[in-house]
Order: structure tokens, then sequence, then C-alpha cells
């Protein structure tokens, strides 16, 4: 496949060591006609215009795009094979006004982009002395993140990450700009939320309530280690099935 006119980010085309080096998955298909994850072409856009670019190309050629952020979806749905293409925007926004936060009636905001990690954003909330509920691995992108739930061990207290979701910026199939609400598209931005990443367009920054730590003074955590055991285990998983059951137990209690 040959690279796409105008675009000014990366292109890498099969058969050179620079695709050898950005085609790798942290994860990849059972499924053997996918399983080596080969892009016809992957592109790292600079910018959304380079998205738009890529997105209707893709659609004049009736070829698929997969949207990769970190690359850790489970059954590397993050890439593609044969003529398709990879969007990777890893890279593609990290710049100071990608992460911003604001204040609003008594409330705080974080705008954010798919582009940083878990441990970036962590570090930002941290400097500010405030937090958010997400998952652990401190590498996962935020794109594929918030459009998956985004599960962590703060669920029970605070749900999940993609609960604490405001608004979803997104490039759509026709290369149009959308934000999208609750008000203003419901159907839609559940979707983004519960769907797989880059079904319903490339989404590119969203935004975000977060918590701030003041409001939580005395909070602690605890982390322990256990030698396996079936016994063991079986105990473990008997205190979370009773919490679960139990609606009197303390929601601020989370294991």
């Amino acid at each position: 496949m040959a690279t796409i006119a105008g675009i000014t980010g990366n292109q890498f085309i099969q058969g050179t060591q620079a695709y050898q080096n950005n085609k790798y998955q942290y994860a990849s298909s059972s499924y053997e006609i996918d399983h080596n994850m080969n892009p016809g072409l992957i592109i790292q856009p600079e910018n959304k215009n380079d998205i738009v670019l890529a997105l209707k190309y893709a659609k004049a050629q009736k070829i698929a795009v997969a949207i990769r952020t970190g690359g850790h979806q489970y059954s590397g749905a993050s890439s593609t094979s044969a003529s398709n293409i990879q969007l990777d925007l890893k890279k593609t926004f990290r710049q100071p006004d990608d992460q911003t936060h604001f204040e609003k009636d008594g409330r705080t905001f974080v705008r954010t982009s798919v582009s940083w990690s878990l441990g970036a954003l962590n570090a930002y909330l941290t400097r500010h002395k405030l937090f958010v509920p997400h998952g652990q691995c401190i590498d996962v992108r935020l794109g594929g993140h918030v459009q998956t739930g985004g599960y962590g061990q703060l669920g029970r207290s605070f749900g999940l990450f993609g609960d604490h979701v405001l608004s979803l910026e997104m490039v759509d199939h026709e290369g149009n700009f959308k934000e999208v609400t609750k008000a203003t598209d419901p159907e839609l931005f559940y979707a983004i939320l519960g769907g797989s990443p880059g079904n319903f367009g490339v989404l590119t920054h969203f935004t975000i309530e977060v918590h701030r730590d003041s409001d939580y003074k005395g909070s602690r955590g605890l982390k322990a280690l256990y030698w396996y055991d079936p016994k063991t285990l079986k105990r473990l998983l008997d205190i979370l099935v009773e919490m679960s059951d139990n609606e009197n137990f303390p929601r601020n209690y989370d294991l």
C-alpha cells in the first residue's frame, strides 16, 4: 500500500525496518488469519487534519481503519491486517494544552487526550492534588481505557473511569469534528464508552470530572501479597462475594 498524500505525520509501509519496529502489538488475535497483525499502512498522525485525510482516503478506497493508542487491546483489535490502515495515536496529542484542569460550579474537571498514559494522567493529577478511579497498568493509554469502561480497584467506592466522562471530542467517519455529550447524543455517547474503541469514530480528547484529595482526608491503601494456595484464593474470593451481596457493606472500602 502506498502512503497517503498530504499527511504530515509518519507513515510506515511493509518491507521496511521502521515498519517492523512500529507494528509491535502488546496483544494479538488467536484467530489465525489476523494473528500476525500486519496492517497495510501504519500512520502516526501529527494532528487532527492527518486523521481526517486518513479517514477520507480509507472511505474512498473502501478499506478498514484500526485505532491504536497503546496497543493493549487483549484480542489485537487495536491493529489490523491485509490492505487496511492502522492509526497510531500514541504520540499525537501530548502537548501541554492536551491536558488541563479547570473549576466550574465548585467542581473540578480535566480535559485530556487519548495519547496520555494512565501513569502520565496520574502524575498530572497528583501534582494538582486530584484523583480519579482508573486501572493499574501505567502504560495503558487513555484512549482504549476510557472506551472500555475503565475498571480499577477504586470501582466500588467511586465507580468506573468511564463514569466520570462529561464530553467526548472525536472525528467521525465522514471526517467531521464532533463533541458528544449525554445531552447532545446520548446513544453515541454511551456507545463510545462501552463499545470497541474506534468503532464509532476517532476519539481525540475528552473531559472528565475528578475528585479533590482535600475532600477525602485520611484515606489509606494497603497492598498485601500471598503465596498462591487454592484455599487462600477461595477465602479472598468469598470476601469479594460478601462485599457484593451485602448492601450494608461500607461503600468506601475496596478490595
